[in-house]
């Protein structure tokens, strides 16, 4: 077997995993309604630019109107020990390529931050560098587990946003309203990025017949007692009630003011005058240009390392790293290549059949269930799907 296969061409090597996107009706469905509603964004800001530029030029007396931008977070990871795995050597050096680098990836700084293309990373321009940068969130891994999303909750997310009045620390909304930025915020779909907003009612998240009577009973939703039988008679199951309660408050919730499928980032979003979230679907790296900040960074301190650094020195490394390669001019390029990634699945319909957003029909439905699965049971899956530009 082994001379024939090698005669038809055949090599053997070492098998590695093979990392392709996971395509499917939800994933589409859900790139389906991120793109459609970053087309209804890019109108209004383009309106925003429009109505500035008018207000500026006629030299009009009065407070500017707010500039409308998008600003792109992520968080990411690096580690003390981190180092450049290639190098330079000269053939005849007895060591070969080799340094003197200690055993273990050593301690983990967890980063939080985001970027625009008009300021690049907010404050990472500022003159005095011994300053903390209120738009970094740096802190240091606690958790001694691979997955370092287990290291952020949805309160930590919740204070990098609007600052910790206990400890004195802004937020990042401190920041963009001393701007005059009322701003968009692009995030993948981490489960500290969908935690349910106080109050909000999850449908999906429902598990007994029990919650969901309990509802209807309150609002007198009107539905069939009893046990459910395989003929359809007797009362509801549980995924009719929960169809009766989803279909009740597609028309009631407004009226009754209930909040249905609301992120604690969006109700924080809407509280502090920014516009509601969007969550970049699963799967889709090149969608999120702060990914390519975090390579540049962590290739940044790679070249910095010492065998003797500590986790201070790696703290200042990073920050370093994050002023040189924050600026508005290096964000600027990476979201015009996030942007072009984008004109694809719209133009060229990559991965799917062309997209024609103009004949897409407003569908609350499908934007009622997309909120419920962020809200639901998070698949954190795609992190390393995610994390393609990291290495």
């Amino acid at each position: 077997m082994h001379y024939r296969l090698k005669k038809l061409g055949f090599k053997f090597g070492k098998m590695r995993r093979l990392c392709l996107r996971k395509e499917g009706d939800k994933i589409t469905k859900k790139r389906r309604i991120y793109l459609k509603k970053r087309v209804e964004y890019n109108a209004i800001i383009a309106e925003n630019k429009a109505v500035r530029k008018e207000w500026i030029d006629n030299k009009c007396i009065g407070p500017l109107f707010q500039e409308i931008i998008y600003m792109y977070l992520d968080k990411s990871y690096v580690n003390r020990n981190h180092s450049r795995e290639f190098s330079w050597y000269h053939p005849d050096d007895p060591f070969g390529c080799a340094a003197n680098i200690p055993t273990g990836k050593g301690e983990r700084l967890v980063m939080l931050t985001g970027i625009t293309k008009e300021y690049g990373m907010l404050e990472c321009d500022i003159a005095d560098v011994t300053k903390e940068l209120t738009s970094l969130m740096l802190f240091q891994a606690r958790k001694a587990t691979g997955d370092y999303h287990l290291n952020m909750d949805a309160d930590m997310f919740s204070m990098w946003l609007v600052g910790d009045e206990a400890k004195n620390r802004e937020g990042l909304f401190h920041i963009l309203r001393r701007m005059g930025i009322k701003a968009i915020l692009v995030m993948d779909n981490a489960s500290y990025h969908c935690t349910p907003a106080p109050g909000s009612i999850n449908v999906k998240s429902m598990t007994t017949k029990k919650q969901v009577t309990d509802f209807l009973d309150q609002y007198t939703v009107p539905y069939r007692v009893g046990r459910a039988k395989k003929d359809g008679t007797g009362g509801d199951n549980l995924e009719q009630l929960k169809d009766k309660l989803t279909a009740w408050l597609k028309d009631n919730a407004a009226a009754h003011g209930l909040l249905v499928g609301v992120t604690r980032c969006t109700k924080l979003c809407k509280d502090w005058g920014h516009y509601p979230p969007l969550f970049t679907p699963p799967y889709h790296p090149e969608l999120q240009p702060i990914e390519r900040l975090w390579r540049d960074v962590k290739q940044y301190v790679s070249r910095e390392f010492t065998g003797t650094r500590t986790v201070t020195v790696l703290r200042e490394h990073v920050i370093a790293g994050f002023r040189k390669y924050g600026s508005a001019a290096s964000c600027a390029g990476r979201i015009r290549k996030a942007v072009e990634e984008e004109d694809l699945y719209v133009r060229e319909g990559v991965y799917a059949e062309v997209i024609d957003l103009t004949l897409l029909d407003d569908d609350s439905d499908d934007e009622l269930e997309l909120a419920e699965d962020e809200l639901g049971v998070f698949d954190d899956s795609d992190d390393e799907a995610d994390d393609v530009y990291d290495d």
